[in-house]
């Protein structure tokens, strides 16, 4: 069995939970573990080896949670659909062929990950189907 390297994660901000925040702390990966939060001093005398990642003004928080989404990577407006009334709207979109599902779906996804979003639930997907 190999162990992983621990990474410790410095910020000037860490959420570490609820209510609960640490000015200049720290994080500890290990593989895809987070194995400790604490100080950053702390924990870089717990791992006195591990390689450092630091963010002197950025705060280091739990992933943002995306809980309805369309993995629709392109807004509205750049897929040529403008603001109309609803009914016309979706005429419109319906007359438009399918865009490909998996490719926007992932464009979708690299989009929220840039903006700190890990976690999504994906509704529905119906590009000029006419499916709901």
């Amino acid at each position: 069995m190999t162990t992983s390297k621990t990474i410790i994660i410095e910020g000037a901000l860490v959420v570490a939970a609820p209510g609960t925040t640490l000015r200049d702390g720290a994080v500890a990966v290990s593989g895809c573990d987070i194995v400790a939060v604490g100080t950053q001093a702390d924990l870089r005398r717990r791992w006195p080896d591990a390689d450092l990642m630091s963010f002197p003004a950025g705060i280091v928080m739990a992933g943002l949670v995306n809980a309805h989404q369309h993995g629709r990577g392109l807004s509205q407006i750049q897929l040529g659909y403008h603001d109309d009334f609803l009914e016309p709207w979706i005429a419109g979109r319906r007359s438009r062929g399918v865009l490909d599902g998996h490719t926007v779906t992932k464009l979708a996804a690299a989009r929220m990950v840039a903006n700190g979003v890990t976690t999504t639930i994906h509704a529905n997907y119906s590009y000029g189907t006419g499916d709901y």
